[in-house]
């Protein structure tokens, strides 16, 4: 038609009638600027998104994270000589396949060769499992190209039986997009049938190239002609988050990877069809309706309100470039606000609007963003937005062999470009759902949760449109019951005393004479403990302890600060843990602090502490044995010490243990790592 139409009038104007009149009134309009041949084919310039490929190659040269395979299983007698044929023409007919790349004084060039042959690798691959053909394809896949000699094509046949034939074609994704191999697929198939015949294929000759392509970019898409479009996407932007949180399984290396998996969901068809209904409901595609679902579940997973998710689009609109090779994908940077808990409906609303204006302004080239944003590089993440999402329209169409059945072959590449990418696809029977995600920073079961998490997600969000997006349930009745309420049966019943002394109390009278306490000067059993203890805690008690009054110790480590630990607790008090060697100052502020006006150190410390105010009783002073009820002076929801934080962001504090509190501790610490009359403990 040759106008420039704004994909809202689509929207706005759903009916024929109305789109023609709409069309009728703009008629006036400006036309589209199309991609014109250049002619160019030596000293070209990259387009931009080739020439982020080019540095990403010169930073990890040879990389296989930006390889694109694919293989497909050839049933019949394959024609060797006749498909070496259709790789020649194919290469002759794409100048994307003999395209290298050199870095000159003024940057890199790409140049297309004259000629490359390409030929075919043939593997023996007998008596190869179905796992252990993944493997191999997996390690094919993954050999590095070399961008400056090329060729950035290479092919595979993994020779499995006289009739069974595995075809591998890796392409550099500097010469090639996801949109190529489809063009690949239908061109490979036409050449090859023709050289089987003995015809001329029926294949229309290319009017445009992939440089004509990046000459076109560089000539018109400046900074100027995308002033408006730089200017929407910074406000755009503006304040986004540089990372999105996830909860990983193992944390984020310094310096990103590409080591990635793949894990697969099919939807079925009654959910997919849900979500087709509520789609034309709310007057949005598809691809808006899962894009909001994703934003849900990646809002659950981070706790954030504001997601950034990266789409990538054809980049095609020239009717010129459909049936070519190269790399002519943009990517947008969707922005997801699920800020005040809207409902599904609010949502998909919003995300309609974010998605439309982000096509209306799709031209400008993803890293001319990157670079205007000037973000600053941080190795260990992909700038803007870590997570991928894509909507493919079905299935790739059948292609035929001649006298050959063909089946496609999917298997995991072992690479991932992003922390995760997700990529629906409509088979007919429903939507497959399918995540690439790195192996560095996911384990395989925490995939495989997230897509349950989705599927039920999506199911919810239909169910309840209405509903605010964070009341909506994804987790099944077993996770429920796991979280709710198996992790959180925590009652334990434990026999015997419960409090701290009394657990000590309890091995005091069943082993009287072993040595209980070794300190340099002096060994004590356990029935000395429980007489100076015991003794110690009497005259506690004499001067007012008892449960809810705190009592300051202040010594070194020794028999001595034992026996007065425990003497303090058998009274019915609390202790407070003061360090001989802290500032006078940190020691005053925790005696006031604490309200502690019993202290207990010894002779040689007394001059060296503020006992202004205090009742100092000294450990290393002589007592007499006495005899007094110790019995049920305090339960297990007294307090057994309070002990003070560093006071490193400010004044100390003070936190108070109960002794239920270090009885469950210690019953834990008998189960695991575990305790024993022969452990010895410093």
């Amino acid at each position: 038609l040759g106008l420039s139409l704004a994909l809202t009038t689509l929207f706005n104007f759903p009916t024929i009638a109305g789109l023609a009149q709409e069309l009728n009134r703009q008629s006036g309009g400006p036309a589209t600027v199309p991609v014109a041949a250049s002619g160019v084919t030596s000293n070209a310039p990259l387009s931009w998104s080739q020439e982020r490929l080019w540095f990403l190659d010169e930073f990890d040269p040879g990389s296989p994270a930006y390889n694109i395979p694919w293989a497909v299983r050839l049933k019949g007698t394959l024609k060797l000589q006749a498909l070496q044929t259709a790789l020649n023409n194919l290469v002759e007919r794409h100048i994307a396949l003999r395209t290298v790349f050199t870095a000159t004084d003024d940057g890199p060039v790409q140049e297309v060769l004259n000629s490359i042959t390409v030929k075919p690798r043939v593997i023996s691959g007998k008596d190869l499992s179905p796992d252990q053909l993944q493997v191999r394809l997996r390690h094919l896949s993954q050999e590095g190209f070399d961008l400056k000699h090329g060729p950035l094509l290479r092919v595979h046949i993994i020779h499995l039986a006289a009739d069974d034939n595995v075809i591998l074609l890796t392409l550099h994704h500097i010469i090639a997009d996801n949109w190529s191999i489809g063009v690949l697929q239908k061109d490979l198939s036409a050449l090859y049938n023709a050289a089987v015949t003995n015809t001329a294929a029926d294949l229309p000759a290319p009017t445009l190239t992939c440089i004509d392509y990046a000459v076109w970019q560089r000539n018109t898409l400046n900074d100027s002609a995308l002033q408006e479009q730089l200017d929407y996407w910074n406000d755009r932007l503006a304040g986004a988050p540089a990372l999105l949180e996830l909860p990983t399984d193992k944390p984020r290396p310094a310096v990103r990877t590409f080591n990635g998996s793949g894990e697969s969901l099919m939807l079925d068809a009654d959910l997919s069809a849900a979500l087709q209904k509520l789609a034309n409901a709310e007057q949005c595609t598809l691809f808006m309706l899962l894009l909001a679902g994703f934003g849900v579940l990646l809002g659950r997973y981070s706790t954030s309100d504001d997601i950034v998710i990266g789409t990538p689009i054809s980049g095609r609109s020239d009717p010129g470039l459909e049936d070519i090779v190269g790399i002519f994908l943009n990517t947008l940077a969707l922005r997801c606000d699920l800020s005040g808990n809207p409902s599904f409906h609010e949502l998909l609303r919003k995300t309609r609007g974010s998605v439309l204006d982000a096509y209306q302004h799709q031209d400008l080239p993803f890293e001319r963003l990157v670079d205007k944003l000037q973000l600053g590089r941080n190795l260990s993440h992909s700038q803007i937005f870590q997570v991928m999402f894509t909507v493919n329209a079905g299935e790739p169409a059948p292609f035929e062999f001649n006298g050959l059945t063909t089946n496609a072959i999917g298997f995991d590449y072992g690479t991932a470009k992003f922390d995760l990418n997700l990529s629906m696809t409509d088979t007919g029977n429903g939507l497959g759902a399918f995540i690439e995600y790195n192996t560095d920073l996911f384990s395989r079961s925490t995939i495989q949760r997230m897509l349950g998490h989705y599927a039920r997600l999506l199911a919810a969000l239909c169910e309840q449109p209405s509903l605010g997006i964070n009341q909506i349930a994804m987790l099944d009745a077993a996770e429920r019951q796991l979280l709710l309420e198996d992790r959180n049966r925590n009652l334990q019943v434990y026999p015997g005393p419960q409090t701290l002394h009394g657990l000590i109390e309890q091995r005091m009278a069943a082993c009287p004479t072993v040595i209980a306490l070794v300190d340099e000067q002096r060994q004590l059993s356990y029935a000395e403990v429980d007489a100076e203890s015991a003794a110690l805690a009497a005259e506690l008690i004499a001067h007012g302890a008892g449960p809810e009054i705190p009592v300051a110790v202040c010594l070194y480590r020794s028999v001595n600060m034992v026996i007065s630990l425990l003497a303090v607790l058998r009274s019915g008090s609390y202790y407070v843990p003061l360090d001989p060697n802290y500032p006078s100052e940190r020691i005053h502020f925790m005696l006031e602090d604490s309200g502690a006006t019993l202290l207990i150190t010894e002779t040689a410390l007394c001059e060296r502490l503020p006992t202004e105010g205090q009742t100092v009783i000294c450990a290393d002073q002589p007592r007499e044995a006495v005899t007094v009820d110790l019995q049920n002076r305090s339960g297990p929801d007294d307090l057994a010490y309070q002990i003070y934080t560093s006071g490193s962001t400010g004044q100390p504090k003070g936190v108070q243990i109960e002794h239920k509190a270090i009885v469950n501790f210690q019953h834990n610490m008998a189960e695991k790592p575990g305790l024993t009359a022969s452990d010895t403990l410093l």
